[in-house]
């Protein structure tokens, strides 16, 4: 993606996810203005937690791809991270097939959120670390 020195482009909020969250994109831009530099940026992307469950289970990780994308072609500054929700159970190669349309900046890491609190590492057999 192609961007100015202040991490602009022609491509609205609204229309990079698809639907109306052009607010949310320049709210969260905005916050992260106030970050002054050195100091890491980073986005929780979440789907909330009353009860350690997700209030609304996602089916894949397009939505949080599209708001990453959103976010980093629209913030004044580096984005040093995000991390996207993963449901426990979900290893399936269908949930993370949009991390391929992820456009962020290259120096941006991806955290995927695979321990939960309720589980831990051991209730995550797949998980190699």
């Amino acid at each position: 993606m192609h961007r100015d020195r202040w991490g602009q482009n022609k491509i609205t909020p609204a229309r990079a996810i698809g639907h109306d969250n052009e607010g949310s994109i320049a709210r969260v831009t905005e916050l992260g203005s106030l970050v002054p530099e050195p100091v890491e940026l980073g986005y929780h992307l979440c789907y909330g937690d009353p009860g350690h469950k997700h209030i609304v289970e996602p089916e894949n990780l397009e939505t949080s791809v599209k708001f990453s994308n959103a976010i980093c072609a629209h913030a004044k500054r580096i984005v040093n991270w995000l991390h996207m929700p993963v449901p426990r159970g979900r290893k399936d190669a269908g949930y993370f097939e949009a991390l391929q349309k992820l456009d962020v900046y290259p120096q941006t890491e991806i955290y995927l959120g695979l321990l939960h609190y309720t589980g831990g590492v051991g209730k995550c057999p797949w998980l190699y670390y």
